[in-house]
C-alpha cells in the first residue's frame, strides 16, 4: 500500500490521531539512523520511541513503538505520524505500507539485539524503562544490590 493510500488502510481515527500529532508539532525529532531506518520522538502523554525499518523498495517491514498499543491494529497514531512525516521530509523514500497485525510480524531475538547496542546506549535504555515501569525499575534495583552487595539479597533471607 502506498503512503497516499494509508488513510484507507488504517482506522480513521488512528490515522487523524496520527495526523493531528503531526499537524500540532508531536514530532520532537525524526532522522534517518541508518539508510532505511528511521527513529522519531513524539510527545504525548509520554515521549514514545518509535521506529521504522523500510526495505530497499521502501516498503514498511518493521515498526515500533513504545506505546504498546497492539490492540488497535497494525500501527498506532505515533507511527502514522512518522509515516507522514517521512514522506514529507524524505521525499525519495516515500514508504510503501504493507498491513501486518503486530502479533504476526517475526518476534526479535531480544539478547542479539541487545547485543549490538553500546555501552551507553543500554544504559539509556535501562533508564528509560527504569524511570517508566515500576516492575522493571524494582527488578533493577533489586539486581545492582546483587551486584553490589557481595552477600547480595542473602541478608535477605
Amino acid at each position: 500500500m502506498k503512503l497516499n493510500e494509508l488513510e484507507h488502510g488504517i482506522d480513521p481515527i488512528i490515522y487523524n490521531r496520527g495526523q493531528q500529532y503531526r499537524e500540532n508539532g508531536h514530532i520532537l525529532t525524526i532522522n534517518e539512523i541508518e539508510p532505511h531506518v528511521y527513529y522519531a520522538e513524539i510527545v504525548g502523554s509520554d515521549l514514545y520511541d518509535v521506529k521504522i525499518k523500510l526495505n530497499t523498495a521502501n516498503e514498511v517491514i518493521f515498526t515500533s513503538c513504545e506505546c504498546f498499543n497492539d490492540d488497535i491494529g497494525p500501527y498506532c497514531k505515533h507511527v502514522v505520524a512518522a509515516l507522514l512525516e517521512i514522506n514529507d521530509k524524505f521525499p525519495n523514500k516515500k514508504p510503501v505500507l504493507s498491513i501486518v497485525r503486530k502479533s504476526t510480524a517475526p518476534k526479535m531475538n531480544v539478547a542479539d539485539q541487545l547485543s549490538k547496542l553500546s555501552k551507553d546506549e543500554l544504559i539509556t535504555l535501562l533508564v528509560h524503562l527504569s524511570t517508566n515501569i515500576e516492575e522493571v525499575d524494582q527488578a533493577i534495583q533489586l539486581k545492582l544490590i546483587d551486584f553490589n552487595n557481595n552477600d547480595g539479597l542473602k541478608q535477605y533471607k
